[in-house]
C-alpha cells in the first residue's frame, strides 16, 4: 500500500516532476476556461476598415483642417418626449466663426452603442427656426456615441459625443 508519508520522508525530491505537472494542469485549464468565457461573450464590437482608415490618415488630417478653418460650433440639448425615456428630440445650433446661424445645412446623427454591437441606427434633421432637430427612438438605454455630419454643399463639419440615455 502506497502511503504518502513515508513516500515524502524517503525521497523529497521525487515529489518535484508531480508538483510540476499539477501546477501546469491547473494553469492549461484555466486558460481553457478562461478562453472558452471570452469567445462566448465577445460582443464582436470592433472598428471596420482599419486598414482603409490607416492608409487616408493624411485626409483625415487635412478634413480635420479644414473642420478647424470652418469654425462651426454645435450645441444641442436633448429632450425626452412622452413617458418613455426611450424617444426624445435632439436641437441642434449650429453657428459659424461669427456666431451666425448655418442656414440649409443637413445634419445626420450616426448612434453607436459602443458596448453592443448591432443597434446602431442613423437619423436626418429636419430644420425649425434656427434650430435643427432629429426625434430618435432608442433601442435601449444606456451608453451611446453621437457621430453627427453638418454637411452644407462642400463643407463637412464632424464631432462625436459620448451620450447617456436615461
Amino acid at each position: 500500500m502506497f502511503k504518502i508519508k513515508e513516500f515524502l520522508t524517503d525521497k523529497p525530491l521525487a515529489i518535484i516532476p508531480y508538483l510540476i505537472f499539477i501546477f501546469f494542469f491547473i494553469v492549461i485549464g484555466v486558460n481553457i476556461i478562461y478562453i472558452t468565457i471570452a469567445s462566448k461573450s465577445w460582443r464582436g464590437v470592433a472598428i471596420d476598415d482599419s486598414y482603409k482608415k490607416g492608409i487616408s490618415y493624411n485626409q483625415t488630417i487635412e478634413q480635420v483642417q479644414k473642420q478647424k478653418d470652418l469654425g462651426w460650433k454645435i450645441s444641442f440639448k436633448y429632450q425626452n418626449l412622452g413617458d418613455n425615456k426611450k424617444n426624445g428630440r435632439f436641437v441642434f445650433n449650429v453657428t459659424d466663426k461669427n456666431n451666425n446661424f448655418v442656414n440649409n445645412a443637413l445634419i445626420s446623427v450616426k448612434f453607436k452603442r459602443p458596448t453592443q454591437d448591432g443597434f446602431d441606427f442613423t437619423s436626418y434633421s429636419k430644420s425649425l427656426s434656427n434650430k435643427y432637430y432629429v426625434d430618435v427612438i432608442f433601442p435601449l438605454l444606456g451608453n451611446w456615441e453621437a457621430n453627427i455630419k453638418v454637411q452644407k454643399g462642400e463643407d463637412i463639419y464632424l464631432e462625436k459625443r459620448k451620450l447617456v440615455i436615461q
